[in-house]
């Protein structure tokens, strides 16, 4: 469960950093930021697959087994999962419901507020006082802030 919990939030990074960054490039199109959010969460996961598949089999000392793999890639899928609702938007920009800029921002904020509210998932299973909990809100969030703010300094 902790391994599911870290592929989540990492992804919900990665991909809120690759919205934001990404969507400074005013070259591109809606639909090529969304081609290339996706294309590039997928070579970032493949990449920690392989990493986390390398890592197992040191620690195992023989080859991985189909059932190895299964789980390797159940185990990492989370990373993955961040990416679909920050595709939606993306998506609205590319069939011109949204702007690219609209799409963009609307997918960064998506982001944030997700980090946040994992921020509170977390703290709540993990039966903590109010203070912690806000901590963790805090701590999660400013992730996502911190996002922000480099793009404001991009900008």
């Amino acid at each position: 469960m902790r391994r599911n919990v870290a592929a989540a939030v990492y992804g919900q990074i990665v991909v809120t950093a690759l919205v934001a960054t990404l969507s400074e490039d005013e070259t591109i199109s809606a639909g090529q930021l969304l081609f290339w959010v996706v294309v590039t969460m997928l070579v970032f996961w493949i990449a920690h697959l392989y990493a986390e598949g390398v890592a197992r089999r040191l620690g195992l000392d023989r080859d991985l087994g189909l059932a190895d793999l299964k789980a390797l890639v159940a185990d990492e899928l989370p990373e993955l999962y961040p990416t679909l609702p920050a595709m939606l938007v993306l998506a609205l920009g590319w069939i011109g419901v949204l702007s690219k800029q609209a799409a963009a921002d609307a997918a960064i904020a998506l982001g944030v507020t997700t980090l946040a509210a994992m921020g509170y998932v977390i703290a709540r299973r993990s039966r903590l006082p109010p203070r912690a909990t806000i901590a963790s809100v805090a701590l999660n969030g400013g992730f996502g802030l911190a996002i922000v703010a480099l793009k404001a300094f991009i900008d």
